[in-house]
């Protein structure tokens, strides 16, 4: 699975992104496992439209670029392990 993103505000211990071509359960995904991180302020989603795609991610506190890389990487994690049990079904 390969996830491209946009920055949109790039500064300390702020920013957004932009998932391209993703849709919001992605990113709520992503949002969850920062949610997670006692190092994350605030992790929200945001989209200009449900059938636009491209949500926004804002992601708030200490190393927020790190935390998000780690956060991908989980969601990728969950997600494989959903479809190798989906694909034993």
């Amino acid at each position: 699975m390969k996830m491209a993103i946009e920055f949109i505000k790039d500064e300390k211990d702020y920013i957004q992104v932009k998932m391209v071509g993703e849709n919001r359960a992605i990113c709520a995904l992503v949002a969850r496992q920062l949610s997670e991180n006692s190092e994350v302020e605030f992790a929200g989603c945001s989209e200009d439209h449900p059938l636009l795609g491209n949500p926004i991610l804002t992601v708030k506190g200490k190393g927020a670029k790190k935390n998000l890389a780690e956060a991908i990487d989980e969601a990728k994690k969950q997600i494989a392990e959903l479809e190798k049990a989906v694909a034993s079904l």
